[in-house]
C-alpha cells in the first residue's frame, strides 16, 4: 500500500507475456552470456586476462 496525499493507491506488478520467439531469444542470450563468463573465468584462472 502506498499513501499519496492521504489517498491509498495499490500498485501491482504486471507480468510480461512472452512469445515463443522471445523465450528462445532469452535462452540464446543466456547461453551466450554463460559462455562469455566461462571464458573470462578461464582466462583469469590462467592469469592472462589482465595482461
Amino acid at each position: 500500500m502506498i499513501c499519496i496525499d492521504g489517498t491509498k493507491e495499490e500498485r501491482t506488478i504486471k507480468m510480461i507475456e512472452l512469445t515463443t520467439a522471445a523465450y528462445f531469444t532469452l535462452i540464446g542470450l543466456s547461453v551466450l552470456a554463460g559462455y562469455a563468463l566461462h571464458g573470462i573465468v578461464r582466462e583469469i584462472k590462467k592469469g592472462e586476462f589482465f595482461d
